[in-house]
């Protein structure tokens, strides 16, 4: 995977916990050594990213609320399954 080797203790944190937090907080509490990057090079080699097909209810969710209330506010009433970046994403690049 390149750098240095991911233990199996490291791959199965990753395994439990990607997706489940921010990225930022995954790396600060189990990576610190570790770049935002190379963790999400990991879960791909892992198979565990996809991408994800926002449903029309979702993006409706992003159109009307984003920048109206705090994003942190917005994935948990709304988007719950969703991170803060893949919220930033869609606004940008789904919703003009």
């Amino acid at each position: 995977m390149g750098g240095q080797p991911w233990s199996q203790k490291e791959l199965n944190l990753i395994v439990k916990h990607y997706n489940k937090m921010p990225g930022i907080e995954l790396q600060k509490k189990y990576f610190p050594t570790r770049t935002i990057y190379s963790i999400r090079k990991a879960a791909s080699l892992l198979g565990l990213t996809t991408l994800s097909v926002w449903t029309k209810k979702e993006l409706s969710f992003v159109k009307k609320y984003y920048g109206t209330i705090p994003i942190r506010e917005l994935r948990n009433k709304y988007l719950s399954n969703r991170t803060y970046n893949a919220i930033r994403t869609a606004r940008h690049k789904r919703c003009k």
